[in-house]
């Protein structure tokens, strides 16, 4: 007689279809698990969601905010979204009757230990992030932020961060019970396919444009983007910048005037996000790929990107903020040069020695070369699989799983 498959309950509080580390999440424990994934649809994105649902081997679903996705952006407007959020996901996380709850990101957390405790489900808390210890947060709100985190920590059954320095924090800084299960943020394997799609869309050939630099991701303050106008008047005028990614129009609007100013902004490029089972031929079509963080505070300086991965699979040789988890990357595979995030000046010189033709040849293949090595499917998968394994044994065997967490 065959055993019914455990259910896993997973949610994080956007709209799913940018989340890379969500997708692959749930993608890779579906041939296991009965799961259900559920997001949240704020009104400002298109979503269409049918067509999401076909294209994915789990369920999905997602809060709809409807007109209160429009209420201000004041702490009014915040209480009454999540409000409307914690109630629906806990209603449907309760109806579920997951054996798992698998929350993303510390805004999920509350929620995620009210369905355990109506549901006695385990509970895995994926940190994407050092979120007490980003940029521009209050005082207040830092000290509130951590409270919680520290609180709901002590009641899960296993913890994920996306690299060591960041699982240590956690464990020695934040009152994790035991150190996290490292699971980078790897992409998954991909063959390389030629592609001119920023091209194409840029119509950069016709522009005399023959080298395009590619910033993919968020389009924040923090980041340090602007400096990418000003490192492209440093270029030759061959040299063009995409930027595609989703963001504040105010700040996206305002780079835009500041490569007008600075007279290059038929060479600087903004691109609409895409969601993520669209992104590879974009990345494949980059000559080169930025990695930028300014080390503005420790979530930052040790930031776990992505991107260092997505741009591997890829391809595209990159160009790196010089902080210790991207030098390890870039220096330790021979994928590309570093820069100071603060200058300019040195970001234009990280490009052009990227781009010089013996170093770019060398820099594609070792690329193509380190693409399976660091893919999901050969490290984060395996762990993610074996603390599922651990956690779930602990259902029947309540002893099992201990020697991991220590």
């Amino acid at each position: 007689m065959t055993m019914p498959r455990k259910k896993v309950l997973m949610f994080v509080l956007n709209e799913l279809i940018y989340d890379a580390r969500v997708l692959k999440s749930a993608q890779s424990l579906s041939d296991r698990y009965d799961l259900l994934l559920i997001g949240v649809w704020r009104r400002k994105f298109e979503l269409n969601q049918d067509l999401e649902r076909g294209k994915w081997p789990f369920q999905m679903a997602w809060v709809d905010l409807g007109r209160i996705s429009k209420a201000p952006r004041n702490i009014f407007g915040h209480v009454l979204r999540y409000s409307r959020v914690f109630h629906r996901i806990q209603s449907m996380g309760i109806e579920f009757q997951p054996d798992l709850v698998h929350a993303h990101e510390a805004s999920s957390l509350p929620i995620a230990r009210a369905i355990q405790k109506a549901t006695k489900a385990r509970l895995i808390y994926d940190a994407h992030e050092l979120y007490r210890d980003k940029a521009g947060l209050s005082p207040v709100l830092r000290k509130s932020l951590g409270w919680m985190e520290t609180r709901i920590l002590k009641s899960c059954d296993g913890i994920i961060a996306c690299n060591v320095p960041r699982a240590e924090i956690m464990r020695d800084e934040y009152g994790a019970p035991f150190l996290p299960t490292v699971i980078p943020n790897m992409t998954r394997h991909r063959t390389f396919t030629p592609s001119t799609i920023l091209q194409d869309m840029t119509g950069s050939s016709k522009l005399g444009i023959s080298k395009l630099v590619l910033y993919q991701g968020a389009i924040i303050p923090g980041r340090g983007l602007e400096i990418l106008p000003r490192a492209l008047r440093r270029l030759p005028d061959n040299f063009g910048i995409v930027i595609m990614g989703g963001g504040e129009p105010d700040y996206i609007n305002g780079l835009g005037d500041l490569a007008n100013g600075l007279e290059v902004a038929d060479r600087f490029f903004v691109l609409p996000p895409v969601s993520q089972s669209k992104l590879f031929p974009y990345t494949c079509s980059a000559d080169v790929g930025i990695v930028i963080y300014q080390n503005t505070c420790r979530n930052n300086y040790y930031c776990a990107p992505n991107k260092l991965y997505e741009y591997s699979a890829a391809g595209t040789p990159m160009v790196g903020a010089d902080l210790p988890t991207i030098r390890q990357f870039i220096d330790g595979e021979s994928v590309g040069s570093l820069f100071d995030p603060e200058s300019h000046e040195d970001l234009a010189r990280a490009i052009l020695e990227v781009c010089d033709k013996e170093t770019f040849s060398r820099s594609f293949e070792t690329c193509l070369e380190i693409a399976e090595k660091f893919s999901w499917e050969s490290v984060s998968e395996i762990e993610l699989h074996a603390l599922y394994n651990d956690i779930l044994e602990m259902r029947t065997q309540p002893n099992a799983g201990n020697e991991r967490k220590r």
